[in-house]
């Protein structure tokens, strides 16, 4: 579904991402894990058409997609979550969702899509008509996956969506991530909990000062040495 090859991004004459290779099969779940000022938000940004890569290759469903604006991305079924949400505070639960299917496609499908996250987060339909403000954090992050939802994404791209939340919350938030994916949406996630997505992932990618320092599975990155030392504290 998503092949990144060579990526190359830089900030000013900052460079962050070195020649980063990394793939995604439809219908799998995959974890970028990696410490914090990795790469991990700047190759999601670029996914999303968000930064531009000075040198790579973005291809997604065998469309190279490496030049096209964020809108375009969306139009094709990507859809960032964002770190830190990103919602509109003063604007309601249901016009923050609604704004999720400005695009045409998603618009034909807006009834439906709604439907569907208020069916996975029931919250959100008690709160329709409160601001985004008024919410609590882990409700605040059930309309931002929500939002993201509703463009009717193919690939869903979660940037530390479980940061700050209590541990119910967290569990209610990945048991509903494995929900989504059953429904047939691609996932890629990073992810400070690693244990958590160690739990849900088919492969994982580590990447470290912007280079993919290894990967496997996840048992095979459950059983090396460094991801035990460094990320799960054994």
């Amino acid at each position: 579904m998503l092949k990144i090859s060579n990526l190359q991004v830089k900030y000013g004459k900052i460079q962050v991402i070195w020649g980063l290779d990394l793939e995604i099969p439809k219908g799998s779940v995959v974890g970028l894990l990696g410490p914090n000022g990795a790469g991990k938000t700047s190759t999601f940004a670029s996914i999303a058409g968000l930064v531009s890569p000075f040198e790579g290759s973005i291809l997604y469903n065998e469309v190279e997609v490496t030049n096209l604006n964020p809108a375009k991305r969306v139009e094709l079924g990507i859809s960032l979550v964002p770190e830190g949400r990103k919602l509109f505070p003063d604007m309601s639960v249901k016009d923050n969702l609604l704004l999720g299917s400005y695009q045409k496609r998603a618009k034909s499908k807006r009834k439906e899509s709604l439907n569907r996250v208020l069916t996975l987060f029931p919250i959100l339909e008690e709160r329709l008509n409160q601001q985004a403000r008024t919410l609590s954090g882990g409700q605040q992050q059930m309309l931002a996956i929500g939002r993201g939802l509703m463009s009717d994404p193919s690939l869903l791209i979660l940037d530390e969506p479980s940061l700050g939340l209590a541990p119910i919350i967290v569990d209610d938030i990945f048991n509903a991530f494995k929900r989504i994916n059953e429904e047939g949406v691609t996932i890629l996630i990073s992810e400070q909990h690693v244990h958590r997505v160690l739990e849900i992932i088919d492969k994982g990618y580590v990447i470290e000062q912007g280079r993919i320092a290894l990967s496997g599975n996840a048992k095979e990155l459950e059983g090396n040495k460094h991801i035990r030392e460094a990320y799960l504290g054994i």
